[in-house]
């Protein structure tokens, strides 16, 4: 118990000399990179002198991993070395495998603008963690030598696309909030450290950034609006510690992201807008569809920071809830474009911080048109660093099916089934349609959905409503042979009652004769 306090008492002193040193209002912007021309012929040898303490980050983005030397191991390590104002590069907490030299992956993908396009963003580093630079030139094809986007099997080759180096000082602004866990098993000397730690992380990021913090238990305290002044943020974020568990016990990091976001919406549009997660500690994920879907719809990336304990102290009962935890914070990452990180020591927070900065504002933008499909899809993007005789394929997905884990409940969608005249028999020409969704439906397990059938006005009532009902029954019992839960579906049939457009002319009458598909859960 002593030496943990005395290690509590060594981090704090450590980290308050460190915020007390620094100058919020001169920030060395210096980049850390190093151009391809540098690399010709050489690797550069790791610093074996280094004695650092291991923990792991995993990767966790919609991207999968992508470390393409297939001798190597698919690992990454942080080394969790104390923090330094005069050693502040991403070699103070990255450390790669011993054999992997250079790093490149897929960091993130937009598909907001699909079938217009897709915009990657890809990050290419060296062994000490310094972004690669000069990929973007007029020859780039001749690093970026392929492009593949596959959708149904389908592979498509994108012989044109579009590549921009982005640097930090002119990548976009961000709005980050600061999202963390105050509970009491933080504990109030790391809590403190965690405090500090915080604000120390703001003197390293750019002069028109947002910055908010919201600290959370079972409930949310936004302590920080978006402010450009780090100053006024430092003067608002309290290093208060528990403060007498003033607020509260438990842990919601559902309800902390819904306050978050509620935050984040109250700056421009044009930013960035990214939320630093850390906790130590399990909670419901109640709700989960509803916050992160929120979350999806205004582009925010979430970047958890577990912080854990080391496996031989703790209970099998603690060892459980961790798993779970890792879990769903996996799942958080994964799903709004982020990445998991661990770390050990609390004064790692403010290091690990500006790894993720680095990665957000040092990258390849790759823009390209797709291939018009609503379904998933991959992507392999190719690199070729010749100079260092090194190759990697970068992989990533992203998903425009119709019908997804995070697809509204309500949202109606049209689907252009056609049926035999004056039959509930559904035309051959509509079968690879019917295929299509019972794919994404059986992809998508958690989504029920409603199937209404609607028909022209010629007709009766009586007849109409009848044949409608019969023809959704006819595209569920299909569903239902393509290996779709009857009980996920439901069907009505509402006859001429709902048109959506005058019944006038034949073509109009044709939109009136549809099948739509509600979301109800």
């Amino acid at each position: 118990m002593q030496d943990k306090a005395k290690k509590d008492s060594t981090e704090l002193t450590n980290l308050s000399h460190i915020i007390a040193s620094s100058n919020p209002d001169n920030i060395d912007y210096k980049e850390h990179f190093v151009d391809i021309s540098e690399l010709k012929n050489s690797k550069t040898a790791k610093d074996k002198s280094s004695n650092f303490s291991l923990a792991t980050e995993t990767d966790t983005s919609h991207s999968k991993e992508t470390y393409s030397r297939a001798s190597s191991n698919e690992t990454k390590e942080i080394a969790s070395k104390e923090a330094s104002e005069e050693n502040n590069s991403l070699e103070d907490f990255y450390l790669p495998e011993e054999d992997i030299y250079f790093n490149a992956k897929i960091s993130s993908i937009d598909a907001s603008s699909f079938p217009d396009s897709i915009v990657i963003n890809a990050i290419v580093t060296n062994n000490k963690g310094y972004f690669v630079s000069g990929l973007a030139k007029e020859n780039y094809k001749d690093y970026w030598t392929s492009l593949i986007d596959s959708c149904k099997g389908v592979a498509h080759r994108i012989d044109n696309f579009k590549i921009e180096e982005i640097k930090a000082l002119t990548s976009p602004n961000f709005s980050i909030c600061y999202v963390l866990d105050h509970s009491p098993s933080m504990g109030e000397k790391r809590t403190v450290i965690l405090q500090q730690a915080t604000i120390y992380s703001t003197t390293k990021v750019k002069e028109n950034d947002y910055l908010s913090a919201v600290k959370f238990t079972s409930r949310p305290t936004i302590e920080v609006h978006p402010t450009q002044s780090k100053s006024l943020f430092k003067e608002q974020f309290k290093i208060n510690g528990m403060a007498s568990k003033k607020y509260g016990s438990g842990t919601d990091i559902l309800l902390a992201l819904d306050s978050a976001l509620s935050v984040l919406k109250n700056v421009p549009d044009d930013y960035r807008r990214i939320i630093i997660l850390l906790t130590d500690g399990f909670s419901s994920m109640f709700n989960y569809k509803k916050t992160i879907g929120a979350l999806r719809k205004e582009k925010v990336q979430v970047f958890p920071i577990f912080l854990y304990t080391d496996t031989k102290e703790i209970s099998s009962l603690d060892k459980f809830s961790m798993g779970y935890t890792i879990r769903d914070l996996e799942k958080i990452a994964k799903d709004t474009e982020g990445r998991l990180f661990y770390i050990q020591k609390i004064s790692d927070f403010s290091k690990v911080f500006q790894y993720i900065y680095k990665l957000l504002t040092n990258y390849y933008r790759i823009t390209y048109k797709p291939q018009p499909c609503n379904d998933l899809h991959d992507i392999k993007l190719k690199l070729d660093l010749n100079e260092i005789n090194e190759n990697f394929t970068l992989i990533g997905q992203y998903d425009k099916s119709t019908f997804n884990d995070f697809a509204e409940t309500g949202s109606i969608t049209l689907v252009d089934i056609e049926f035999e005249y004056d039959k509930a028999t559904i035309s051959p020409s509509s079968r690879d349609l019917i295929d299509d969704i019972a794919s994404q439906l059986k992809r998508n397990t958690n989504i029920k959905v409603k199937i209404c059938g609607h028909t022209d006005n010629l007709g009766s009532d009586k007849y109409n409503i009848k044949l409608s009902l019969e023809r959704a029954k006819a595209v569920r019992n299909e569903l239902i042979k393509l290996g779709v839960d009857e009980n996920r579906l439901e069907v009505e049939g509402y006859g001429k009652s709902k048109p959506i457009a005058p019944n006038d002319t034949e073509e109009n009458r044709k939109k009136n004769r549809r099948t739509e598909f509600i979301i109800i859960d």
